[in-house]
């Protein structure tokens, strides 16, 4: 057995050597593989340096086409191995579809949302061989017809929605049977706070424990997965084609864009209410598109308050890429640590009103360093928050395998069948 590995090893070495990789023995290479490899499980295996060397990926993704497979050999039939260091590690296939903008994903969407999110759309569709569906509230409503009358599932590396949360719940029979499922959510933060959906989001994942569940919140992901969900943290995003800074005169000293409407958003209501008894502050909402580009390049100092909610809105990272000084109610060292907010440097965190007064004040007397704060967090949405950066990301959370579906029953499969 040993003989047929190291021969392996061998040939591998012989056709992928790449000189931008260091090995410090061809001893321990033998050993790592001889560690690693389960011949039973894998019929081609390729050595690469880190980051892969993209001939040698290109190369392993036309091996793996030129054969045919099953489903069940899917992810065993070709696994890459890199080194960093004295390191051995899997690459799974869908790492290096995803380098080779080739991970097939079916996106499911809502048609009609508040939020304009078609960037981020286009984001993860730069980054895969993407199908994004658009579905009304009458679909969302009966996903068992839709996928029956327009979805061939097996088509796909994976199947992500993005729809309206109530209307999910009420599917999880249909939602089983689908294979390779992740969710996108951007509400789930609602799990863990005073209002109607609080605790329903894990009992909702409770019923599907192997769909992966991508979130907006560094904590919240960490919350959910100490419940053995399988989530991932990606943050929200902003449209990078339309919000900038237009570098105008700013008018409005101090001022907040927003809802306040929600339950949801009660400790925001009171928050900002009490401000405003101290401070000239500008409370106000706009429409989406230039209305809003148009205020965000008006204000200097733009409040922020998502207070219970555990992490960030988009509305943050739009009021820096529009110029801002942002000043910003801190969700924990954690969650800054994730997103990189720095306090005094590219943004202003705060957590008592008063604490929040005398950040401002300070920043009223030093202008140099107001614009200093309002420049780096600029560049920090710029580089990190831009919808097609997010996209990416969200598209390599998709990578790792999946948890193993449950089976599904002759009856449910029957009513796929039939669609009802």
């Amino acid at each position: 057995m040993f003989c047929a590995k190291a021969g392996l090893v061998m040939r591998i070495l012989n056709c992928m050597w790449s000189a931008e990789t260091e090995y410090r023995s061809i001893h321990k290479v033998m050993h790592s593989f001889e560690q690693a490899l389960q011949p039973a499980e894998f019929t081609h295996c390729f050595l690469v340096g880190d980051p892969p060397n993209d001939f040698i990926l290109q190369n392993a993704f036309s091996l793996y086409s030129s054969k045919k497979h099953t489903k069940n050999t899917l992810n065993n039939t070709i696994r890459l191995i890199y080194t960093t260091s004295d390191t051995w590690q899997y690459v799974n296939f869908h790492y290096l579809k995803f380098r080779l903008n080739m991970m097939k994903i079916l996106f499911l969407v809502q048609k009609e949302q508040r939020a304009i999110l078609d960037r981020l759309y286009e984001g993860v569709a730069a980054h895969s061989e993407c199908n994004i569906l658009w579905l009304s509230d009458k679909e969302q409503a009966n996903l068992r017809k839709y996928f029956k009358e327009n979805v061939d599932t097996d088509k796909y590396d994976r199947i992500m929605l993005f729809l309206r949360i109530k209307k999910e719940m009420k599917q999880v029979p249909f939602l089983r049977t689908i294979p390779n499922l992740v969710f996108l959510e951007h509400d789930a933060c609602q799990n863990y706070m005073e209002c109607k959906y609080k605790g329903r989001f894990s009992n909702y994942y409770s019923r599907l424990p192997w769909v992966r569940i991508i979130v907006s919140g560094a904590t919240l992901a960490q919350r959910l997965q100490k419940e053995h969900f399988d989530a991932v943290f990606v943050s929200k995003a902003y449209d990078q084609t339309f919000l900038k800074n237009l570098h105008r005169t700013r008018d409005v000293e101090l001022g907040f864009i927003g809802s306040l409407g929600s339950g949801a958003y009660s400790e925001r209501k009171k928050f900002l209410e009490k401000l405003a008894q101290k401070e000239s502050l500008l409370i106000t909402r706009t429409n989406s598109g230039e209305d809003y580009l148009n205020m965000l390049n008006r204000i200097r100092f733009f409040v922020s308050c998502d207070m219970g909610m555990g992490e960030y809105m988009s509305k943050n990272f739009e009021a820096l890429a529009c110029g801002c000084v942002l000043i910003t109610y801190s969700q924990g060292d954690e969650e800054n640590k994730a997103i990189g907010f720095k306090d005094m440097e590219n943004v202003v965190l705060y957590k008592t009103l008063d604490e929040l007064q005398h950040k401002l004040s300070l920043l009223r007397l030093d202008k140099a360093l107001a614009e200093n704060i309002a420049s780096k967090g600029q560049k920090l949405a710029e580089e990190y928050y831009n919808s097609d950066v997010v996209g990416k990301r969200i598209v390599e959370a998709l990578i790792p395998d999946l948890r193993k579906q449950a089976e599904v029953g002759f009856w449910q499969q029957l009513r796929n069948r039939l669609g009802w």
